[in-house]
């Protein structure tokens, strides 16, 4: 059974984030889901990762909410996720869930921008010719939070001491 760590107000605040934007993007990603899936069963992959990943952030949040040892650390790693924009010829990543503080460069219309709502863009393609960068200034704060104010780590339970056989 997992041992409760730590609850603050600002994991709490997080975990409301992740559940909030995982359940968002899990919604989305069902809609989206039946109208790509109904012209194109090849479809299935894309839609099945943007569900998977929002749902790994709702699990992550209520385990953060929980204050459990591991949804401090699944919260870092979703967190983590959470702070690359890249866009290059060809290929792009960006992954949210409930809000982003977007700074960014290259080709945009905007240089700073605040966005609720969930977004998992794991995209590639050869015709495309953008070319932007930035990070997520939220994630980036959450990350910092969380690893700094997580509890101190759980003692493993220590073993009982088996005896020795004499010989």
């Amino acid at each position: 059974m997992q041992q409760l760590a730590k609850k603050t107000f600002g994991s709490r605040a997080l975990a409301v984030l992740l559940v909030s934007g995982g359940l968002l993007g899990i919604s989305t990603g069902v809609i989206l889901g039946l109208q790509l899936l109904a012209v194109s069963l090849l479809m299935i992959l894309p839609v099945s990762m943007l569900l998977a990943v929002n749902l790994w952030a709702v699990v992550a949040g209520i385990a953060l909410w929980r204050g459990t040892a591991r949804g401090w650390k699944w919260g870092s790693i979703c967190y983590a996720m959470q702070i690359p924009i890249l866009a290059i010829h060809g290929a792009s990543y960006e992954f949210f869930t409930g809000l982003a503080l977007k700074l960014m460069g290259g080709e945009v219309d905007k240089h700073l921008s605040l966005q609720f709502g969930a977004t998992f863009d794991f995209f590639s393609d050869i015709t495309s010719t953008s070319l932007f960068y930035g990070i997520n200034l939220l994630a980036v704060m959450a990350l910092i939070y969380l690893r700094r104010s997580r509890p101190d780590r759980v003692p493993e339970a220590e073993t009982e001491a088996q005896p020795e056989a004499s010989v």
